[in-house]
């Protein structure tokens, strides 16, 4: 942090006395697991979602959680949108699979055997009548008793999906039975890998197999791959890395290769192209980059697993809202769309979490966009979540919380990867539930891998399940945004950042900037606006303002005054025992807007700030 004359530790005196996140905080792993148990689970523990047998789980659901039922449709599936009444009738098995996963993940949160039990059920039935016994191919749905469509016909994004059930199931109990059928399934859709196009098909055959769709190449990574790889035997890993590869490499070449931090849904046309059209959203590109950046770090690749997160990151900055602290749905020609869906809102909750488990800085834009989930897309005594809430943070109440594209993962997931970031920066193991069919084998936090403390056996209501307390490496105190900042030239692409350097440091510095504080653990935000005025003899000379401290009369036009000196290509001052120390800066041209960012630690607390250049 810059040092002020007469101290700048004076901004934080008033979070001193403000304790750490309590039960009630999602910074508390223990708000995440009373989400899933008391938001949740209660929908989809209901006999009506198990389905009947148990274990094929109807895709549609009334508001007061009845399954459809054709010959007496409850009011809100006979008046739903046309999207929706075309498909009633259909029971998909890409839902079924992600009700595996909420089933098998909330056991992983929980411990409860039921949940298990549920999940196996419908293991059970994807691999007894969804996958073709010729190929390993899930059919897409099940209508009249009917597989359909052909395997030819299916797309890559359903045939990945159906492999969440499988992955799930393996990652809990390492079952070689499911890995064989799972691994089978992969073969199946790895061939439609078009070598020649370099990406995936989207069907094997028909009019649509030539489509070029984002999701075909991403979410057989989202689905299964990137949680079961690590956990493989050697060949096996070999093999399903080296697809991981292939996939990544369409993702970064043709889908995310724009310099600026986005990713097209769709390719074809100059209509694909444009702000609103098929998946151009803030969700399925966050994913795109969030997805690359783990695949290449289990890869080995270390360019490519930089350049994801630092997207990953450049997206965050463009979805945020900073008037209420959400996320925008999805970029539009003048700005961004705010309101959003809940799983946009969820990938890129898990995005930010992922960043913040590397670097404690990037906790700032949890400290609010975790209390909006609750605030909004959660309801006291409505199971499960909203699908969508408005520019002005009010939940559509009319939707269905259960249909053809939504169901129990996304908000499992983000409850999951919630609930690990919260015990990891708050210094304390995620403890976990698995039931492995032999012992030793690995027990990773998702998929964060870390260290699991001796793995013990509890009884439950049930059956006896494993836990283990595993615990994540700590998170560093400054992120990690730009550790490796490229050297600056003459023509800088938007959205790269550029390094400060003693030669550049006025040109970038120097002028008028506003923005914004954020003291995420202490719940603490508020404007700021700074004037770097000049850089003499070493020294950065300026003012600045802090709005919203609580002691605002002492927090403006504060003098600056600090040491500022460049080693080994990083920025550096001194704090108030003279002892310097690297200043992160991230200088990034976005259009026609500079943006400064810098974290820094005061009085235990993690202070962020983030500024837009006003005048030069």
């Amino acid at each position: 942090m810059l040092r002020m004359r007469n101290g700048f530790a004076a901004l934080l005196v008033f979070l001193s006395p403000l304790a750490h996140a309590g039960a009630g905080d999602p910074f508390d792993g223990a708000r995440w697991l009373q989400h899933v148990r008391e938001d949740l689970l209660p929908w989809w523990t209901q006999p009506a979602a198990q389905g009947k047998p148990i274990g094929q789980f109807p895709t549609f659901r009334c508001h007061d959680g009845r399954a459809y039922d054709a010959a007496k449709p409850c009011d809100e599936l006979a008046k739903a949108p046309a999207w929706i009444r075309s498909e009633l009738g259909r029971d998909y098995v890409r839902m079924q699979a992600r009700q595996v996963y909420a089933y098998g993940m909330g056991f992983h949160l929980t411990g409860d055997p039921a949940l298990l039990k549920l999940a196996e059920a419908g293991v059970r039935d994807i691999r007894s009548r969804a996958l073709d016994p010729a190929t390993g191919s899930p059919v897409t749905y099940w209508q009249n008793g009917q597989g359909l469509p052909a395997v030819e016909l299916r797309n890559a994004q359903d045939v990945a999906y159906a492999g969440a059930a499988l992955g799930v199931w393996y990652y809990l109990t390492r079952d070689a039975a499911t890995l064989a059928d799972l691994d089978r399934l992969h073969r199946h859709l790895m061939s439609y890998f078009d070598a020649a196009a370099g990406r995936m098909k989207w069907t094997l055959a028909g009019p649509e197999a030539d489509k070029a769709e984002l999701v075909a190449q991403l979410d057989p990574l989202n689905a299964y791959m990137v949680l079961v790889t690590p956990l493989l035997p050697d060949e096996m890993r070999a093999r399903w890395q080296a697809d991981m590869r292939r996939l990544t490499g369409a993702i970064r070449s043709q889908f995310c290769s724009a310099d600026a931090p986005r990713c097209a849904g769709t390719l074809g046309d100059a209509a694909a192209s444009q702000p609103g059209a098929r998946h151009n959203d803030f969700g399925h590109t966050g994913k795109a980059f969030w997805m690359t950046w783990l695949a290449a770090e289990q890869t080995g690749d270390t360019a490519l697993a930089d350049w994801a997160r630092e997207q990953g990151r450049a997206v965050l900055r463009d979805a945020y809202v900073q008037r209420n602290g959400s996320w925008a749905r999805r970029w539009t020609a003048n700005g961004v769309q705010p309101g959003n869906d809940w799983w946009i809102y969820a990938e890129l909750d898990q995005l930010a979490a992922t960043l913040a488990q590397r670097g404690r800085g990037d906790a700032a834009w949890l400290a609010r966009t975790w209390p909006y989930w609750f605030d909004h897309f959660v309801e006291a005594g409505v199971p499960e979540v909203w699908g969508s809430v408005s520019p002005t943070g009010e939940p559509d109440r009319n939707e269905l919380r259960q249909h053809q594209w939504k169901n129990g993962y996304h908000a499992m997931e983000h409850a999951l990867v919630s609930y690990i970031t919260a015990e990891s920066l708050a210094g304390k193991p995620a403890q976990l539930y698995f039931a492995p069919s032999a012992k030793g084998a690995a027990l990773p936090a998702y998929y964060y891998g870390g260290t699991a403390a001796q793995p013990r056996i509890e009884t439950r209501k049930g059956g006896k399940v494993l836990v283990a307390d595993i615990r994540l490496p700590a998170p560093a105190d400054t992120p990690d945004a730009v550790v490796s900042l490229p050297p600056p030239t003459a023509d800088v692409p938007p959205g790269t950042p550029v390094a400060l350097t003693e030669e550049n440091a006025a040109a970038k510095l120097l002028g008028e900037w506003e923005g914004v504080w954020l003291a995420p653990a202490a719940g603490g935000e508020g404007r700021l606006t700074i004037r770097f005025e000049a850089i003499d003899s070493g020294r950065l000379q300026g003012r600045l303002s802090a709005f919203d401290t609580g002691m605002d009369e002492r927090t403006r036009d504060i003098p600056i005054n600090t040491e500022l000196r460049f080693e080994n290509g990083q920025a550096l001052v001194s704090d108030s025992s003279g002892k310097p120390f690297a200043v992160r800066y991230t200088l990034r041209r976005d259009g026609e807007t500079d943006r400064l960012d810098w974290t820094d630690r005061a009085q235990g607390y993690l202070l962020q700030m983030r500024v837009s250049r006003v005048q030069r």
